[in-house]
């Protein structure tokens, strides 16, 4: 992929400290300066995050401003591949966070709206969504969402979905989303 950072605008306004903050009408970009452990300039960070969907999106790029990594997050959590670039822009390396999940997100987003109503893509409403290889618990992949009843409530449903077959494993409604133990292993300990 073809990418560059635009190191003459970013010094033109970066805030002095090495952060610069700008809004699209859809999207909140920030970029800041990467340093290695206080030593000298490694590269810089564009954080780009849509202002209505939980989709953001994360670009590192060298002294240079060449695109060195790039990753797709969905509620904070990585989705799809993650690529890493020579000083070329050809592709090194790749990690598919996707791969060990038969029901892919967008399978997900599709299940909760049509059989739930829970717009996923909805940022107001999703409190998070979350995901796990099941290694240590579930001894499969799984999904765990917690979406709020209503914009401007303490409370929410909370689902535990097979990240393989997209079944709904647990569901609890009406749950208060201030609870500091909506993780989803709280589902896995219920259905134990």
């Amino acid at each position: 992929m073809k990418r560059y950072f635009d190191i003459k605008n970013f010094n033109e306004n970066q805030d002095g400290a090495g952060d610069y903050e700008n809004k699209t009408d859809d999207m909140s970009i920030r970029q800041y300066t990467l340093y290695d452990s206080g030593g000298p300039l490694t590269g810089y960070i564009e954080d780009c995050r849509e202002l209505h969907t939980p989709y953001s999106y994360y670009y590192r790029y060298d002294t240079k401003g060449r695109l060195r990594q790039m990753a797709v997050s969905f509620c904070g959590m990585s989705i799809g591949k993650v690529y890493f670039y020579d000083s070329l822009g050809r592709t090194t390396e790749t990690i598919d966070y996707s791969e060990p999940y038969k029901f892919k997100l967008s399978d997900l987003i599709e299940k909760m709206k049509r059989e739930y109503g829970c717009d996923l893509l909805n940022k107001k409403r999703v409190i998070g969504v979350h995901r796990s290889k099941g290694e240590r618990d579930l001894k499969r992949p799984w999904y765990s969402v917690l979406y709020r009843e209503e914009e401007h409530t303490h409370y929410g449903d909370e689902y535990l979905i097979d990240g393989t077959t997209g079944e709904t494993l647990y569901m609890e409604n009406h749950e208060n989303v201030m609870d500091d133990d909506l993780d989803g292993m709280r589902l896995y300990r219920a259905i134990k």
